[in-house]
């Protein structure tokens, strides 16, 4: 009576043991799918771990290097205003002309605009160091 029923607890038992049996090359594919998934998020992880780093390196670089030019530009622009006072010294003892007078305030304006884009320069590498680090 156990075998003659297919309904029977004996056919269930079998069929729930031999299941695996039958199925088996589709389940390794299906542990072999999830497997290669796995990989993939984690080469993914890995991916955005060494891009995110990069971007925060270059960034970081960026400021720095944007720095250390507004320090010089800085540094140019004193210069060009104690040759602005040398001028006007040479030109009131007559050693000078009126024209190097205002070649150097020109020379002093000019420098100051390129000092006011560095600057500008060094906002916008902090503005991308900031959002390399995650802000919006």
């Amino acid at each position: 009576m156990l075998f003659q029923s297919p309904a029977s607890l004996a056919w269930g038992i079998v069929g729930g043991l031999t299941a695996p049996v039958f199925n088996q090359r589709q389940l390794k594919a299906g542990y072999n799918i999830s497997k290669a998934g796995a990989y993939t998020a984690f080469y993914h992880y890995q991916q955005t771990v060494v891009n995110s780093y990069q971007e925060v390196a270059t960034a970081m670089n960026a400021v720095d290097n944007q720095q250390k030019t507004y320090q010089l530009k800085r540094r140019e622009v004193d210069m060009l205003k104690q040759a602005v006072s040398t001028a006007n010294i040479l030109y009131s003892t007559g050693y000078a002309s009126y024209l190097e007078v205002i070649t150097a305030q020109k020379s002093v304006l000019e420098a100051e605009l390129a000092l006011v884009n560095t600057r500008r320069g060094v906002y916008r590498g902090l503005v991308s160091l900031y959002r390399a680090l995650g802000g919006s």
